[in-house]
């Protein structure tokens, strides 16, 4: 059985292409064979500040961000603070040539309210008027419905009659992103198919290989409901399935890219094993496996013992979106991995800095709310679990230091040079 070794790099957390690039040869010789990039669009109107201003400046930093760069303002662009269009063809063309194919984050339940399609065709979002449903939004369930802006709303008033009585949009994440409308009047939106698309044959035609498809199930949602939870969207997957292979179809002159989608699998294995049935989705990631060590160690490796017996589970402990698993399990990162790398996981993802052993940093809650939007819309909301802090996705979105990666190469001992032994004994096929 083949292995395949993911690797998440959020340029928010390192500066940009140029560092990226610097790391590439250390990634090739840990064995990674894709590389994800969390979003590098531009994202605006945001709570979230950029990690590198939180090191700089602390609580004083500015925010802008949109939730760590989920709510997209253009998908044909990258945030000037990541590089250039020139700089990412020259880090691919250095992917390229270590044999590292690139993965592009690419959001399709949402935009930025900034994207230019809010104001320019509004019709491919979700609004409702006075009888709004009790839809809850997944980060802190509150209400899901938010006014638009009073500088949005006077220019929408002033192009489209629809908006004279004061619509709502849905934001089943953060207020700062609305939901696309996939399948208007009950019907999948063409308009959008061809958008998306556009988007993925640009990427691919500047060497991105495949993509990440970000939170699939919020597609099902059917806004003839009265009430709905991200939860109710788990289980009946047609529509999501629908959307995407719509958007990535078979044809003879263009290439499937190859596809990982994030999803929320309760069963460990049975909405996997649909996705690969039903979709071009290569692997799927169960965004729920890590929170399994919360209960114990036992239960996690129970689930992780079902996950990997579906085929096409990427394993991953660590993202954009959980804290450091080392401090969540009181495990060391080797003997995190020699459980992960089992001979029946098929693909493992491992987040920037995991190999280096990284912990959780000591972070105030005031650092945290910059860091996270759902941590600050929880905060607001009052909705703070006992083990909010150590749970928190704002552990992993703070600043690398770059030195870290070469001094552990120089140290034979390092948790780097271990994790490379690992798993090259896990492509090899000699775990246990």
């Amino acid at each position: 059985m083949a292995k395949t070794l993911i690797y998440e790099l959020p340029l928010q957390t390192i500066g940009g292409l140029y560092n990226a690039a610097t790391l590439i040869p250390i990634l090739k010789s840990v064995g990674v064979d894709y590389l994800w990039l969390p979003p590098i669009y531009p994202s605006t109107g945001g709570t979230d500040a950029y990690p590198e201003d939180i090191k700089l400046l602390g609580a004083n930093a500015p925010t802008g961000l949109n939730d760590f760069g989920y709510g997209v303002d253009d998908y044909k662009a990258i945030d000037g603070r990541y590089g250039t269009m020139a700089d990412f063809e020259l880090f691919a063309q250095i992917c390229h040539e270590h044999d590292i194919k690139i993965l592009m984050d690419l959001p399709m339940n949402h935009t930025s309210i900034n994207h230019l399609w809010f104001l320019e065709d509004p019709y491919c979002y979700c609004w409702s008027h006075d009888e709004r449903p009790n839809w809850r939004n997944h980060f802190n369930d509150k209400p899901a419905w938010a006014e638009v802006p009073a500088d949005k709303l006077t220019y929408l008033r002033e192009q489209y009659s629809f908006f004279k009585r004061g619509p709502h949009y849905l934001h089943s994440f953060s207020p700062a992103q609305a939901d696309l409308n996939w399948f208007p009047g009950d019907n999948l939106s063409t308009a959008l198919v061809r958008r998306f698309r556009f988007i993925t044959e640009f990427w691919m035609n500047k060497g991105v290989a495949g993509f990440r498809l970000d939170a699939v199930q919020a597609l099902n949602k059917d806004l003839r409901a009265s009430s709905m939870k991200f939860e109710d969207l788990l289980f009946s997957n047609e529509r999501a399935f629908e959307v995407i292979n719509a958007v990535f179809p078979s044809t003879a002159d263009r290439p499937r890219p190859f596809l990982i989608a994030e999803i929320f699998d309760p069963t460990f294995g049975n909405i996997a094993q649909k996705y690969r049935e039903n979709t071009p989705v290569n692997f799927t990631i169960n965004a729920l496996l890590p929170n399994m060590v919360d209960e114990s160690w036992g239960v996690f490796k129970s689930a992780l013992s079902k996950t990997v017996r579906t085929t096409g589970s990427a394993i991953a402990v660590e993202s954009h979106d959980t804290p450091r698993f080392t401090s969540r399990s009181g495990k060391s990162t080797s003997e995190i991995l020699e459980t992960v790398l089992s001979p029946n996981a098929e693909a493992v993802i491992i987040y920037a800095g995991q190999e280096l052993g990284l912990c959780n940093p000591n972070l105030p809650t005031d650092i945290m709310a910059k860091l996270d939007t759902q941590f600050a819309m929880q905060v607001e909301a009052g909705k703070l679990p006992d083990n909010l802090h150590a749970t928190a996705r704002a552990n992993a979105r703070v600043m690398l230091d770059l030195s870290e990666w070469e001094r552990q190469s120089a140290d034979p001992n390092s948790s780097l040079n271990v994790v490379k032994c690992l798993i090259k004994a896990w492509k090899k096929g000699w775990m246990p």
